[in-house]
């Protein structure tokens, strides 16, 4: 009987994945100032991209950030770089601008706006910037994402009483 227990157990524990989704939350006093974050990792340290949203009160951003070497510039303007969003039938192109060090770039309202209704699809999508190539699995995403914007319990740990026993 316990070795059922412990089977089934273990058959639980693994069938739950959670996907490569990650979730950081970090919450204040006031709503304006939680902050929020969803990262997908890249799949390999020196050609993956790294995709980060990030939401402060209601105001949420879209970056990329590569982990080795420097995301390419344009040649018109060193401080911006392309990035291609391709669901399989279609590729949407945008100029972002670089922050500087080069290995991160901050999406444009336009390409965050594009982007967030691609992933809702939950197709997979890739994302390229010069060699720099991400394929993203957003099947889980719209759970993601409503975390993500979700307002935290407002029951922060110096607001709980706590006993003790003698």
């Amino acid at each position: 009987m316990r070795g059922l227990f412990l089977s089934l157990l273990l058959l639980t524990l693994t069938g739950c994945q959670r996907g490569p989704w990650k979730h950081t939350v970090i919450q204040s006093s006031q709503r304006e100032y939680d902050m929020a974050r969803l990262t997908y990792p890249p799949t390999t340290p020196y050609q993956g991209i790294e995709l980060e949203l990030s939401r402060v009160g209601e105001n949420l951003q879209g970056f990329i950030n590569v982990h080795a070497f420097e995301l390419p510039p344009l040649a018109e303007n060193s401080q911006e770089t392309q990035l291609q969003i391709s669901d399989g039938h279609k590729t949407k192109t945008f100029i972002l601008p670089l922050y500087q060090g080069g290995q991160r770039a901050r999406l444009t309202e336009n390409c965050l706006e594009t982007l967030l209704e691609m992933l809702h699809t939950e197709k997979a999508l890739t994302l390229t910037a010069g060699h720099f190539i991400q394929t993203i699995d957003s099947s889980r995403f719209k759970r993601h994402f409503e975390e993500l914007m979700r307002e935290p319990s407002r029951i922060l740990p110096q607001n709980l009483i706590t006993f003790e026993i003698f």
